[in-house]
């Protein structure tokens, strides 16, 4: 009798652990938190600095980030929340471009950012405000200073250059043509009709842009140096 009961005993004992084994189950891994990230372009010629909020792990993983620019990695494994993007290292560059985050927990675990696109920084209307020949500014009259350039997302631009005329009136003269970013802060101006455009050096910072053409008279160089300011 005790050698039967001694057997139900261990086979309860075996049915009972191998019912709690099948109640086990593994505990799923966690994505990290959401993250947002955020933009300051006072230079966007020179580049942006991008930072975004710190993700926390709920599994305690340590959690590193991913920079994309478009579907491209170009910064892996960040330990800090910022990034800075040099465009004006880039010697080729086509916009617009479209930035995200992506946070992971080394365990498959990720969160995506919200993405940020930004156009080429000169895509604006734009006044003038000061002209510079060789480091001498030149100085603008009231009239002057109504000329407007713009430059358009689709590759052209236009504007309306104001002067004042023999009879001292002030006149307008209407102009237009393409442009392309050639990367390294260098720009092609292309006039209608022409086949080859100037170069110029192109910078925007804090919402003014400055247009530098640089030339050689026999042996002397020349530079012109023109500022605008943001509509």
């Amino acid at each position: 009798m005790k050698k039967v009961i001694l057997t139900l005993i261990v086979a309860a004992t075996i049915v009972s652990a191998s019912c709690s084994s099948d109640d086990t189950t593994a505990t799923p891994n966690m994505n990290p938190s959401d993250i947002a990230l955020t933009i300051i372009d006072n230079s966007p010629s020179l580049g942006y600095d991008f930072d975004w909020n710190d993700a926390t792990d709920a599994d305690g993983d340590t959690v590193t980030y991913d920079f994309y620019q478009g579907t491209e990695i170009i910064a892996k494994d960040l330990t800090v929340s910022t990034y800075k993007f040099v465009s004006a290292d880039q010697t080729s560059i086509s916009f617009p471009i479209s930035f995200k985050v992506i946070a992971k927990d080394g365990k498959e675990g990720t969160s995506e950012s919200n993405v940020i696109s930004v156009q080429d920084p000169v895509v604006a209307t734009w006044q003038i405000d000061q002209v510079f020949n060789n480091d001498v500014e030149t100085p603008q009259s009231e009239c002057d200073k109504m000329t407007t350039l713009e430059f358009k997302v689709d590759g052209t631009f236009s504007g309306n250059s104001f002067f004042t005329n023999s009879s001292d009136a002030c006149e307008s003269e209407a102009f237009s043509g393409n442009w392309s970013n050639k990367g390294s802060l260098k720009y092609e101006i292309l006039a209608p009709g022409d086949t080859n455009g100037d170069e110029y050096t192109i910078t925007v910072e804090n919402d003014k842009l400055t247009l530098l053409s640089e030339a050689v008279d026999n042996t002397t160089p020349l530079t012109e140096r023109i500022i605008y300011i943001k509509k």
